[in-house]
């Protein structure tokens, strides 16, 4: 499965929030991620857990740019995050753990994102699913409008993702 993805920094999610209802973007839910990323030799692995859903382990490679970047992703369903966490963390080391507050819209084919996550901020991240409707270059134009709409500036935008930010603190502090 593809994604085109960006990431930028946001000083106000309630404001971001009523722009995305504005656009009539349908609000889908609030909730409490918590991903573990693990040590691999290539792209990310991460369990993702959410309170009241079904946990998921996803694989992915994505390159580092700031402007919209493709994600090629495999996401598997799992029926018990914990002994699977402690599992996967006995043979592969965990690397860091993002913990974050996201709602959700979705416009289209794009998932809108407001994120806020602990210890680094606030957040909006565009996430278009791509498929045979919506390829990479009306989705990459949908992109563009909703950054025009959310009035992103290229100030704002993030070449890496919460793993890389947190991963460099921890580094730092080390």
């Amino acid at each position: 499965m593809q994604n085109l993805e960006l990431k930028s920094k946001c000083a106000d999610l309630a404001a971001a929030g009523r722009l995305a209802a504005a656009l009539g973007a349908q609000r889908q839910w609030r909730r409490q991620q918590i991903d573990t990323y693990f040590k691999v030799a290539t792209g990310k692995l991460k369990l993702r857990e959410e309170e009241g859903q079904t946990a998921e382990l996803i694989a992915y490679n994505r390159t580092a740019q700031p402007d919209a970047k493709i994600s090629d992703y495999d996401i598997y369903a799992i029926d018990d995050p914990l002994h699977f966490k402690q599992m996967l963390g006995g043979v592969l080391h965990v690397l860091v753990v993002v913990k974050k507050q996201r709602e959700l819209y979705l416009w289209e084919n794009v998932r809108i994102h407001l994120d806020s996550v602990e210890n680094l901020g606030r957040f909006l991240e565009l996430e278009a699913v791509l498929d045979a409707t919506n390829d990479v270059v009306v989705s990459r134009q949908r992109i563009h409008a909703l950054m025009h709409h959310f009035q992103i500036k290229d100030d704002d935008l993030m070449s890496v993702g919460y793993f890389e930010l947190l991963k460099e603190q921890i580094e730092n502090v080390a």
